[in-house]
Parts: C-alpha cells; structure tokens; sequence
C-alpha cells in the first residue's frame, strides 16, 4: 500500500488535516463575544462547517489510500479532495473576519491549512504519473 508517493502525500495531508484540530489557524478576540465563554483561536472544531468539511477530508483523504488499485477512483477522489481543502481554506479565512480588527494574527500552524491542497496536488501528480507507467508499460507487451 505504502508502495506509491501519491500515498505518502495523501497521508500528508491527512496529517495536517488531523493536526488542524489541535493546532490554532488564527488567534485573536472575537467580535461580540466575552472572553469567558469564547475560545480566543480558532481550530477545525471552531465552528460545524470547518469541522465537516475538515472531516471530509481526512475521510476522503484515507479513502484515497486505500483505493489505491483503481488509480482512475483515486484521482477523482484527489480532485475533489483538492477543491474540498481549498473550499476549507476560504471558511478558515472568513471565519477570521468575525475577530476584531487589529487584535488577531496568524497563527504560525496556519500553514497546517495551507499545506493541505498543496500535498494533494503532489499526490495528484504522483498519480497521473504512475498512470503514465502503467500506460507505457501495457504499449511494451
């Protein structure tokens, strides 16, 4: 199974995914909010859709490993893992606008998001590629 790249950066991202629940995207003190009853970083876990769309792409992303025979599924499945990532990316990015203005930043582990789509783009690439092997391969026999 650990056979191919495109796996390694599947799981890549799957880790990052993972690591996003933990790790914060953007700290600061939300608008409307006292600081007793509002976390002051936000996380995958901040609010349902990054949740749900966070765990669809760790679902998506271990689904894609293991339907590693069918390279024609995997790269259907990347794709939308691509988009999924990058839709996630921009409810991280619009859930920062509910912080006041001038007192968050960027929390460093942001990267974590970003790094997301990037690794399955790399996987992306691995698969295409091994589906060229495999095409010049069958052109031999």
């Amino acid at each position: 199974m650990l056979q191919r790249i495109q796996t390694l950066w599947t799981f890549l991202a799957v880790v990052c995914a993972a690591l996003s629940f933990k790790f914060p995207f953007f700290s600061g003190t939300r608008v409307g909010t006292t600081p007793a009853n509002s976390s002051p970083y936000l996380t995958a876990a901040g609010t349902t859709w990054i949740l749900l769309i966070t765990s669809l792409i760790i679902i998506g992303g271990f689904f894609s490993i293991i339907s590693y025979k069918s390279r024609r599924k995997q790269a259907w499945v990347t794709i939308g893992l691509i988009l999924l990532s990058l839709l996630n990316i921009v409810l991280f990015y619009m859930e920062t606008k509910k912080f006041m203005n001038g007192s968050g930043t960027f929390s460093l582990t942001s990267i974590l998001v970003l790094a997301i789509p990037v690794f399955f783009i790399m996987a992306f690439r691995g698969i295409v590629k091994d589906e060229k092997l495999v095409k010049s391969t069958d052109r031999l026999r």
